[in-house]
């Protein structure tokens, strides 16, 4: 799968607005300078289990698309 395909994905579940994250799903939210902790999804929450550190996705997401 391409950067870009996963970049379509990651919006899907997440919303980058300014410095927080937020799940799309469960509306919870995660500034910048927490993004070293598991993401904090509200109880019930469907992607809960799945995904838990939407920054370093980002990270990872973020370089591929640079070195391509």
């Amino acid at each position: 799968m391409s950067a870009a395909d996963d970049l379509i994905i990651w919006t899907h579940r997440w919303k980058l607005d300014a410095h927080t994250i937020q799940c799309r799903c469960c509306h919870g939210r995660q500034p910048e300078q927490l993004k070293v902790e598991d993401f904090p999804h509200l109880p019930g929450c469907g992607y809960e289990s799945t995904a838990s550190t939407p920054w370093a996705s980002l990270d990872t997401i973020c370089s591929r698309l640079q070195k391509s």
